[in-house]
């Protein structure tokens, strides 16, 4: 029965002892009814059932072995004296562990709960069979059992028995491998560290160092680094590096030089380090795959395509990568038609490097080129697999919008082209989409070619027309809509306004008519008020704050996004504040109240802000309005006092003295008004100069000498005061090119005499006066004019 037991005739081995086993129950049975009693000569005894269970669990036999083995341990447990020992207990345990039964290791770990004295063997069999079960708690049942192994082996308690030793690599692995079929990968990670720690301390240990069998390699490992590598953890990447490190150490130790072959890092293990920095999400990702690639390479280790493919992918996540990015994918490509088959780059691999290009300076160029040698490998036969598909289209076309170049939209048409060729030709996968709509839209609505909204709007009917004759996928939305509207805006027509509200109609009646995919959302409005906003024509910005009060309707009846945000106010308070009707700047000024009301009642997204403010006292003074400087100022005060009531955000600036200053310098009432116009200008140019934190510029003199000149009387006055100003701007380098033109227009007479000029001379070509006539320290710090502090003069 041992020889068969041993023999490796499998199952039917087994069943040979089994058959012999059977035979010398029989002999004793007939023994025991001859008239002499039984012979125990021919009594089974534990070693005799021993070598049946053996050959049951050397067998290999799955289910039938582990039911034969289960069923002769009943049968020995029931035969009056005999007792199964640790060996008999073992050989079921590894014969039910080896079966692949769903409950194999609860029977196992039964089994070995009724033992004495279990064995190494015991225990490694049951942990193998938590290794290989399906069940949630698998590894951590193994590893429970793991630390009671070692426990037990290094008390040397009496249940121990001096039999136990402590575990060996190979059962450490097993655990390892249980974590592996988690479905907590942090956690898996983390414990198969712990794990990994302490063999890597059995090797380190020279007792067991040369212990001989049951040594592990480099790809145990491995196995932890790539663990680690989907573990999701924000450590992932520091806790891969030190195991590489660790596993350079183990190798390059002098003092165990025989390990050199079992623990040197492979092309796995930095492929695996390089996929955890992917996986990462970090901005550092593909700098630090590159730096893994030069480690590799000091190390020896040639790099395979699986670790370029890792590499690319690094890259392709880390802005402005792709010009390292480019040559690999190449060289992949190379190593492949020479055999290297472990990672073959495909659609998906060119498209990242080609989102990686766009955005570059050379991003058309150098995209188009990649897919024109997609075309190539696929159509020579080299690599079917990157035959161009709508995806990697998509990506060109979404490079082509984003350069805003030229000749982009023309590209676009022919990639469109190409793209229902290809798919015409029965290539499916090239078939244009919803995306490559959307992209050609968009690079349209961003080109500078005439006709490029025109177009824009013919792709979108173009879109519709395909929904309607049944292209589900041509279903357009709001956010196409929105690339419209926007161009429209942007053009600067003429007509823009009413081209903009037209399709926002549009867009009101398709979602009343159920298409749910085109309701107009708060950008959609925000965008035509801008349109009516940017209009000149005479009630523009009127029908722009009438959109306002439209949504504001709407948030009442459905709420959610639509709510009014502070951007449609702001683009509706410039409107009203830059139009030239009547009482604009009032309903401007009006509105800026209503948003400081809904700010104090809760909506703090509706806070006005100081610029918000400065904008309406803009619009104060080139109203015309008679009573404009009082209103600017009215504004001015109310800011002060939000500011010293503690709102450091209110805080007035330049810009908010110099637009009061200019309301006054633009007042044209009677002499009491223009006096009173005056001495707010006057009270505002002395504040500036007064205080530490403001820093007059030329807009400052520019405004105040014009309201010298349109305020006051003619006379010595008027002209003191002028030169005073002028004095203070030209030792402050802020005489610019309009300080000298209302210089010009209220003093003419200073004018001469700063060009040394005699009453013989044409005054007239004083009005020619520049900066360039005068000593360039007046204007040292003149800057270039401010979008914010343009007017009229």
């Amino acid at each position: 029965m041992n020889a068969w037991a041993k023999s490796g005739g499998g199952l039917q081995a087994a069943k040979r002892a089994e058959t012999l086993m059977e035979q010398l129950i029989d002999l004793y049975k007939q023994s025991a009814a001859s008239a002499n009693g039984p012979d125990e000569a021919l009594k089974p005894n534990a070693a005799a059932y021993t070598c049946v269970l053996d050959a049951y669990a050397r067998s290999g036999g799955g289910k039938v072995a582990s039911e034969s083995a289960e069923r002769w341990l009943d049968i020995m447990e029931r035969d009056e004296g005999v007792f199964p020992n640790v060996q008999s207990y073992t050989a079921v345990i590894n014969a039910i562990s080896r079966s692949g039964e769903p409950d194999a290791a609860t029977k196992a770990e039964f089994l070995l709960r009724k033992m004495k004295f279990p064995d190494n063997l015991a225990y490694s069999c049951v942990i193998h069979a938590w290794a290989k079960a399906n069940a949630p708690n698998a590894a951590s049942r193994a590893e429970t059992l793991l630390n009671e192994l070692d426990e037990m082996a290094q008390k040397k308690t009496q249940r121990n028995h001096r039999r136990l030793r402590p575990p060996d690599e190979i059962t450490h692995a097993a655990v390892i491998h249980a974590y592996e079929k988690s479905n907590d990968p942090l956690l898996a990670a983390q414990r198969s560290n712990v794990i990994l720690q302490r063999i890597v301390d059995m090797e380190l240990d020279p007792r067991v160092l040369n212990r001989g069998k049951n040594k592990l390699d480099v790809w145990i490992f491995n196995d932890v680094i790539n663990l680690w590598s989907k573990s999701g953890s924000t450590n992932a990447t520091s806790q891969v590096e030190d195991i590489l490190f660790t596993m350079e150490h183990l190798n390059h130790n002098p003092d165990f030089p025989n390990r050199k072959s079992r623990f040197t890092p492979n092309s796995a293990t930095y492929t695996f380090v390089i996929d955890t920095w992917v996986n990462s999400d970090k901005p550092e990702a593909g700098e630090n795959a590159l730096r893994i690639l030069s480690r590799m390479e000091e190390h020896g280790v040639e790099p395979n395509a699986r670790t370029l493919s890792s590499i690319i992918e690094a890259l392709s996540k880390s802005g402005g990568k792709s010009s390292e990015a480019e040559p690999l994918l190449r060289k992949m490509i190379q190593m492949n038609q020479d055999g290297d088959t472990s990672a073959t780059p495909d659609v998906r691999t060119f498209t990242k490097l080609i989102n990686t290009i766009c955005g570059e300076a050379d991003a058309i160029d150098r995209s188009m080129g990649l897919l024109d040698y997609m075309r190539e490998l696929s159509d020579s036969g080299d690599n079917i697999n990157v035959r161009p598909n709508n995806v990697a289209y998509n990506s060109v076309l979404n490079c082509l919008a984003k350069s805003k170049e030229k000749r982009s939209a023309q590209l676009a048409e022919k990639l469109l082209q190409q793209m229902e060729e290809q798919a015409a030709a029965g290539d499916d996968a090239a078939k244009p989409d919803h995306i490559t709509y959307s992209s050609l839209i968009s690079t349209w609505t961003n080109s500078r070619e005439d006709g490029a909204l025109e177009r824009a709007q013919e792709i979108l009917r173009q879109m519709e027309e395909l929904y309607d004759a049944g292209n589900e996928d041509m279903k357009t939305n709001t956010i196409l809509h929105n690339q419209i509207l926007h161009a429209i805006v942007e053009s600067g027509e003429v007509d823009a306004a009413e081209r903009a509200q037209e399709l926002l109609n549009k867009m009101e009646q398709q979602f009343a008519d159920g298409e749910s995919a085109v309701e107009p959302d708060l950008l959609s409005y925000t965008t035509v008020c801008s349109a009516w906003a940017k209009c000149r024509q005479r009630g523009s910005a009127d029908k722009a704050e009438k959109l306002l009060r439209h949504v504001e309707q709407l948030a009442i009846s459905k709420g959610g996004d639509i709510l009014p945000d502070q951007a449609i106010y702001i683009t509706v308070i410039n409107g009203l504040a830059r139009s030239k009707d009547r009482g604009s700047q009032k309903q401007a000024e009006d509105l800026l109240n209503e948003m400081e009301e809904l700010y104090k009642n809760g909506r703090t997204s509706l806070k006005p802000n100081i610029h918000l403010y400065n904008t309406v006292i803009n619009g104060w003074a080139s109203s015309g309005d008679p009573a404009q400087a009082t209103k600017a100022l009215s504004l001015y005060t109310h800011l002060k006092s939000l500011y010293d009531a503690g709102d450091k955000e209110m805080k007035p600036n330049i810009f908010t003295y110099n637009w009061v200053i200019c309301a006054s310098a633009h007042n044209r009432g009677d002499e009491d008004e223009r006096k009173h116009a005056f001495s707010i200008a006057l009270d505002m140019f002395k504040e500036i100069h007064n205080r530490e934190d403001l820093f007059p510029n030329s807009y400052t003199y520019s405004f105040f000498i014009k309201a010298c000149g349109c305020c006051l009387p003619r006379g010595e006055e008027r002209e003191n005061i002028i030169t005073g100003a002028f004095e203070l701007c030209r030792h402050r380098g802020q005489a610019s090119k309009e300080v000298l033109y209302q210089l010009d227009k209220a003093y003419p007479k200073y004018v001469q005499q700063l060009l040394n000029m005699t009453d013989d001379e044409d005054s007239a070509d004083s009005t020619l006066l520049s900066t360039e006539d005068i000593p360039q320290e007046w204007s040292r710090n003149v800057r270039k004019r401010p979008v914010s502090h343009q007017i009229n003069n």
